[in-house]
């Protein structure tokens, strides 16, 4: 419990630094939108390559245009994502770096006789340079597989209403021997 509220703090911090930047948030979550439904929509794309372009005879050239656009908008779409996500997590850092600059020149001197400085400052740089991996790198992905497993969810319930309750069934029996496994690995 006690681990979860660091977290929710933390994040809670994260967001204070991160919610002055509202352009770079929504840009990124528009190119996030655009490159998760991107992907989803490649399997509809290929559906229709193939049924319209290669078994009906139908127009190859129109489907392969479509297959085309759509790789199109995931790559720029993938680049403008990558793009504001890096550029927020760097303007993050350079405010929480500010911020930790800030509080240690005005510390006492018995601070920095009871720490030593190049503890201090390994220990701020490595920890702001992991706050930034998880800022541009971790979130990204993970706010990404969330929108595409809910995208997917979807397309399948829509799709096949027999192989999704199928798949929802056989989801626990693999992730739970999978679980069981990590944790004795651990």
């Amino acid at each position: 419990q006690a681990k979860k509220n660091h977290y929710q703090s933390s994040l809670k911090l994260l967001w204070l630094y991160a919610k002055s930047y509202y352009s770079l948030i929504i840009g990124f979550v528009i190119a996030l939108v655009l490159s998760s439904v991107s992907v989803l929509s490649l399997g509809k794309a290929l559906t229709f390559l193939i049924d319209s372009g290669l078994i009906h005879n139908g127009s190859l050239n129109s489907s392969l245009i479509l297959l085309l656009a759509i790789v199109i908008i995931l790559s720029l779409a993938t680049s403008l994502r990558f793009y504001f996500v890096t550029l927020l997590s760097e303007k993050i850092i350079l405010n929480i770096r500010k911020d930790v600059f800030n509080n240690l020149i005005h510390q006492t001197q018995i601070f920095y006789s009871n720490n030593k400085i190049g503890h201090l400052l390994s220990s701020v740089t490595n920890d702001l340079v992991l706050i930034q991996n998880f800022i541009a790198t971790n979130l990204s992905i993970l706010l990404r597989n969330i929108i595409i497993l809910i995208g997917a969810i979807i397309i399948l319930f829509t799709t096949n209403i027999y192989l999704f309750f199928y798949i929802i069934f056989l989801i626990p029996i693999i992730v739970i021997p999978l679980m069981i496994f990590v944790k004795k690995l651990k």
